[in-house]
């Protein structure tokens, strides 16, 4: 990972529902720590998305 700079989501080095989406799928069964209301919104977005 480069060198840590803080910025917007979207403009980082990974997209946060990607992740998520990722981690879902993997068989991750921990937790996130999160202070950051985007992440919380991806999760929520891939929610409504898988029961459509």
């Amino acid at each position: 990972m480069p060198e840590f700079q803080e910025c917007f989501l979207g403009e980082g080095n990974f997209d946060p529902f990607q992740v998520v989406y990722a981690l879902m799928h993997s068989g991750f069964d921990g937790f996130i720590v999160s202070d950051i209301k985007g992440l919380m919104e991806a999760i929520v977005k891939l929610k409504t998305m898988e029961n459509a």
